[in-house]
């Protein structure tokens, strides 16, 4: 992954959280930089760990905001609260109009106080907090394949926290 100095071996983590319960419901580890590419067959593990039940609704920042991801949750019945993310200062000519339809009607969405509550309470970057500050910064092994099997345990391990103070 790019890095400030250069290129860095690192992962990218991506997490499905039942809002309610804060459980782990799916899980998945890249190489790659993009969080865009994840969301869809994050979506699908869920209903697939959920043995056919699918998500209702879905938080995410703004690295999940793609064309592609809005049209595949709308197919899937999904309401999205997507963050599409504001106007860069290297293209500070990008307004909501020059985005596309999709885009727009979703920021428009997440502009209404009710829809910005539902975000604002579910935000996965809080989430992703909490993980780090339980230790979760870094990875102890190398290769994909471990790394992978590593975050696996980092998730099992939050979910026993979770059900150990329910019980």
């Amino acid at each position: 992954m790019p890095g400030k100095d250069g290129f860095i071996q690192a992962y990218n983590g991506q997490i499905a959280v039942d809002a309610t319960a804060q459980i782990i419901v799916a899980h998945s580890l890249s190489n790659s930089s993009a969080d865009s590419t994840c969301l869809i067959p994050l979506t699908d593990a869920v209903t697939r760990n959920m043995e056919g039940k699918k998500a209702r609704e879905i938080s995410a920042d703004a690295g999940y905001c793609s064309e592609a991801n809005l049209a595949g949750l709308k197919d899937r019945e999904i309401s999205a609260y997507i963050a599409t993310g504001q106007p860069s200062a290297r293209r500070p000519e990008a307004r909501w109009a020059d985005r596309s339809p999709r885009r727009c009607a979703r920021s428009s969405s997440l502009a209404d106080t009710a829809v910005a509550i539902v975000y604002a309470n579910n935000c996965p970057n809080r989430f992703s907090d909490r993980l780090q500050a339980r230790g979760s910064r870094q990875f102890l092994l190398r290769g994909l394949d471990k790394v992978q099997d590593e975050w696996s345990l980092v998730c099992i391990a939050h979910n026993i926290t979770k059900l150990w103070a329910v019980a």
